[in-house]
């Protein structure tokens, strides 16, 4: 899990194997900390009688294997059946414990297309643009004649504000584009002309403009608009040191003063590389 766990229960010689997950269990604890942490990814197939034989014979909790049996015959939940191994195994906080079984409770009433958009915008809020992408990408390849227009609209819109995150603008625009052809969404509208200005595509900005209706003067309020937010963004402290570095770089006159602020800027922008790159998975 890559994280050192204090475990207060038997560790099992023969692993419980999470398929969905592709993970090996060897602790109750290393479950909690599955569920706790990965709460928006759990497939609930771990959920029955071969894991509470796992529980009985390779853990040797007796008691905790009977009342997960207990839970399957009365036909619970699977989230009751997550929290009854959660509060048993003591491993999680009782902050932790909610939090997760709110989720789980959320997840397990929705049908699959909607979990799965449940999963992705959170993960768009917590900044994970890959894994929402994934995520937003799977409903729109597995949509059904059934799934409502608006929904794989609010789908688009989200993928391509995901999109607009990692800089992609080209490709946000045309997620954007499709949102609006479903949802009819202003805010879809306006957010594909936005990240058209940004992408500099100004002339296919100006026939989707006048696609939509919006005049010149609308169009350049919009533009207007998009720099002010732009200033109001603050300058990020390593950016004013490069330019600080670059104007020493410029003046600099012997060469290994030169060569080390040379060495400093490549070091930040190496930095903002990974940090995007983290973004990015």
């Amino acid at each position: 899990m890559g994280q050192l766990l204090f475990c207060s229960h038997a560790l099992a010689k023969k692993p419980y194997d999470i398929e969905s997950a592709s993970l090996n269990i060897y602790s109750l604890e290393e479950m909690s900390y599955y569920l706790i942490h990965n709460a928006e990814f759990v497939e609930m197939d771990f959920v029955g009688r071969t894991f509470c034989d796992w529980v009985r014979t390779e853990i040797k909790e007796e008691g905790l294997a009977c009342k997960l049996e207990e839970a399957l015959e009365q036909g619970v939940p699977s989230y009751e059946f997550a929290r009854i191994l959660l509060e048993e195994t003591g491993y999680a906080t009782e902050a932790e414990q909610q939090a997760a079984m709110e989720i789980f409770r959320q997840l397990e009433e929705k049908d699959e297309l909607s979990r799965h958009k449940l999963r992705a915008d959170r993960l768009l809020r917590r900044e994970k643009y890959h894994c929402a992408m994934e995520e937003y990408r799977w409903i729109l390849q597995n949509q059904t004649e059934e799934t409502q227009e608006a929904f794989l609209g609010d789908v688009s819109h989200n993928l391509g504000t995901a999109y607009a995150n990692l800089f992609l603008f080209s490709q946000a625009a045309d997620c954007y584009k499709t949102a609006y052809e479903k949802n009819t969404n202003p805010s879809s509208k306006k957010s594909e002309l936005f990240c058209l200005f940004l992408a500099d595509k100004k002339e296919k900005q100006s026939e989707r403009a006048k696609e939509y209706g919006i005049g010149t003067e609308q169009l350049k309020e919009y533009e207007r608009e998009l720099e002010a937010i732009k200033e109001q963004l603050p300058l990020d402290e390593n950016v004013k040191k490069i330019r600080n570095l670059y104007e020493a770089y410029e003046k600099g006159t012997k060469e290994e003063i030169k060569a080390e602020t040379k060495s400093e800027i490549y070091g930040i922008v190496h930095k903002w590389r990974q940090e995007y790159e983290k973004y990015g998975r």
